[in-house]
Formats: C-alpha cells, sequence, structure tokens
C-alpha cells in the first residue's frame, strides 16, 4: 500500500504482508533493468507497532514525511517529519575503521574497493572517527586498500559471498621518515669536496647521479622504507684530480630518522700524488696468505682486483707494490718471503691486463715497521698481536703519474 517512488529508482510502500515490527510498516526496494534488489525494512524509529504508511522522500535524499497512528500523536493518523542521516542500504554492505597500528581512528583515509578484476569499484573517505561504508550488489570478495599521506597504504579485504554486512577495518603504518645522507670529503683536510660525482645504484638496479654541492653531501628521503627493512647500495665517486672509488653500503634500519653513509663506511677522496698508498684510498682490505706461502688466494685476488680497476681507469698511474712483514721470523726469511709475496701480487695484477711496465713488487720484509714493535737478535719484543698485525701489509705506493 502507500507506494512511491523517488527519483533515485527507488520505490517505498507499506505492508503487513511482510516481517516487520507490527502493523503496516515501510520498507524500500530498488528498481532496477535487471528486476529488484533486496527488499529493506526502514526499521526504527520510522516504524513501530503500529501502522506505518505514506513514506515520501525529498529530491536531495535528505528527509520527508510519513504517517502513523503511533502513540503520542495529535490525533489518530498524524503527519511526522525525518531527517535522512544516512544513505539506505540495498544488498551487501562493507564497513569499517581507519586504524593506525596503535589502534587510533585516522579521519581523511581515502579508501578504495577493488573488485576481483582488480578495479576500483568504489572510493570513501572515512569520517572524522575513522569510519567508512561502501554497498555493494555482487557477491564476491573485494580487496581494500587505505591511503593517507605520512602512512603506508593498509590492506584488507571482505568477503560478502556469505554474509549480508561484513566488517573489515585497514591499518595503516605510519612512516618514520627515513632520509639518507652522505658526505664527501677530503681525506687529508677533512674539508667537504665540491664537484664529486656520484652514481649510487640501490638492490634493484636503479641508478642516481648526482653531483655534490660546495657542501659536500647528497641528501635524499627514502619513501616507503620501514624499520627493519635493509637497505643496499653501491655507492661510486670521481672527481678530477682524485682517486675514484667504489663502495658498498648495507644497513638494516632499526630507528627512524637520518642514515648517515659517512659515519659507517668511508667516503672520502684522496688526491692523485706521488707517494700515495691508493689501497687506503680505495678501501683494499689486508692482503692474506697462507703461513710459509705466497700463492694468491681467492680472497686476497677480490683486493687485488680493485687495484686493477684503479689502473686501468689511471693509465698513466706507476705503481709499487711493496710487501711488508712483522719481525717475528729470521730477517732474511722475512725479506725473502715479503719479496715473493710482492712479486706473486704484482704478477696477478699484470694477468689481468696491465702492462708489466707499470706495477712492480718489492719486499720489505720487516725493514720498515710502522710501530715499535722490534724484535730480532737481543730486541725482545712485547708487543700484542694486533700490533705485530699492523706491520704486516701490502702497500701500492704511486710512484709515477704520466699525462
Amino acid at each position: 500500500m502507500f507506494p512511491f517512488i523517488h527519483k533515485t529508482n527507488v520505490l517505498f510502500y507499506s505492508s503487513d504482508g511482510q516481517i516487520g515490527l507490527g502493523g503496516l510498516d515501510v520498507f524500500a526496494v530498488q528498481v532496477k533493468e535487471s528486476g529488484f534488489s533486496k527488499v529493506v525494512n526502514l526499521g526504527s524509529p520510522v516504524n513501530t507497532e503500529k501502522d506505518d504508511f505514506a513514506f515520501i522522500l525529498d529530491n536531495e535524499e535528505k528527509g520527508g514525511y510519513f504517517s502513523s497512528n503511533r502513540v503520542g500523536g495529535k490525533g489518530d493518523d498524524d503527519i511526522y517529519s525525518y531527517n535522512l542521516l544516512k544513505p539506505l542500504i540495498f544488498g551487501k554492505q562493507i564497513k569499517g575503521t581507519a586504524l593506525d597500528v596503535e589502534g587510533n581512528m585516522l579521519a581523511n583515509t581515502v579508501v578504495n574497493l577493488f573488485g576481483a578484476d582488480g578495479k576500483v569499484v568504489q572510493t570513501a573517505t572515512t569520517s572524522d572517527n575513522g569510519t567508512y561504508s561502501f554497498e555493494v550488489e555482487t557477491p564476491e570478495d573485494y580487496k581494500l586498500s587505505g591511503k593517507k599521506d605520512k602512512y603506508f597504504d593498509g590492506k584488507n579485504h571482505a568477503d560478502v559471498t556469505k554474509l549480508d554486512v561484513v566488517v573489515a577495518d585497514v591499518i595503516l603504518e605510519k612512516d618514520p621518515g627515513f632520509s639518507l645522507l652522505a658526505l664527501i670529503s677530503d681525506n687529508k683536510t677533512k674539508e667537504p669536496l665540491e664537484g664529486v660525482t656520484m652514481k649510487i645504484t640501490d638492490a634493484a638496479g636503479k641508478l642516481v647521479e648526482y653531483v655534490t654541492p660546495s657542501s659536500g653531501d647528497y641528501r635524499t628521503a627514502l619513501p616507503g622504507k620501514k624499520l627493519g627493512d635493509n637497505i643496499n647500495y653501491k655507492i661510486s665517486l670521481s672527481k678530477p684530480g682524485y682517486l675514484s672509488k667504489t663502495v658498498e653500503f648495507t644497513k638494516t634500519l632499526s630507528k627512524p630518522g637520518e642514515v648517515k653513509v659517512n659515519e659507517a663506511i668511508d667516503l672520502s677522496m684522496g688526491k692523485m700524488e706521488l707517494g700515495t698508498d691508493i689501497g687506503k684510498l680505495i678501501n683494499v682490505n689486508p692482503i692474506y696468505f697462507d703461513v710459509n706461502k705466497f700463492n694468491i688466494r681467492k680472497d686476497a685476488a677480490v683486493e687485488l682486483d680493485k687495484i686493477v680497476r684503479a689502473m686501468q681507469e689511471y693509465p698513466g698511474m706507476v705503481i709499487e707494490l711493496g710487501s711488508h712483514t712483522d719481525c717475528r721470523a729470521p730477517l732474511a726469511y722475512n725479506a725473502s718471503l715479503s719479496d715473493k709475496r710482492a712479486k706473486s701480487s704484482a704478477a696477478y695484477v699484470i694477468s689481468k691486463g696491465i702492462p708489466i711496465d707499470r706495477i712492480y713488487g718489492k719486499g720489505f720484509g720487516e725493514s720498515k715497521l710502522i710501530n715499535g714493535c722490534a724484535c730480532e737478535g737481543k730486541v725482545k719484543s712485547t708487543c700484542s698481536d694486533e700490533e705485530h698485525q699492523a706491520n704486516r701489509r701490502t702497500e701500492f705506493i704511486i710512484v709515477k703519474l704520466k699525462g
């Protein structure tokens, strides 16, 4: 009875032929080309145990009137006005709240609803209390994604194949605001270096090229990085008059804020000068040999390959490869073994295509100790193993620069 059809193709009517609150109740149904939607009982406060009928809705869908003989009226059948506070729901409903990881409600969060084909079906923005809702007709497993500035996307899904109303919250994690700082300096003066060309490659192979300003630094945000993530960068540095170098930086992000690369690895650069040990400038690790042997081990080859690359880049550079020992063996033995190790190391570099006249090996034995750890003859050393280790070293001294 009392049918009224709205311009949005919603039919309102009253009936006592369906389950309701009593007497005539107001029902609504959506009229579609394919038929009718699920019938919705408008419920309280429109419907009561008495007769409720003649429901109409204005064009703006904000309110209207209906009639009722409910208790408390002025006569038998009275006319009541109402305000429509939320849209009518037909079919299935997906609702939820956008929250941060601590359970705080997030207002103004954009929530996208995706269908089974991966396309956005509907979009909603959360209210002041973080809530949102969607009405859907197709029974399927929908996906939700919440987006908000300075937060990582929150995701969830809502399966409405069995339930008419599904609650699905989205949890968003606040972006900790990671950033990267790399400060390039002169290895002697410690002053920032301007005009250094930096090439930074991440684990995915993405390359960034940058030239340092007078402050010698490079700063960039690290969007999408979370606590516990690992970062891995290959950083190549070059500047005219300085020896180029390539370093690798790996770190687990354990606290929010700025990641200072130069505090973890050496980003200083050294000038190309005679007498310079280029091994120190390009971070060549100690060259190790087996006891009493001078053949090149795999780990030593890795370090010598760094020298090969540097010499390929600077074809006018000639290097003296010096091998040094500590004092804890006879003088002559140390001189002989160090010379064999130096020549073996130089031969390896030459085998990689470096001309024979650009590098030569020379053993110094214990003749150039860098601390007071001598122990020949009547001299007895009280030095620790670490102090003796400092004397066991390989140096790559620039003895000539052509062009």
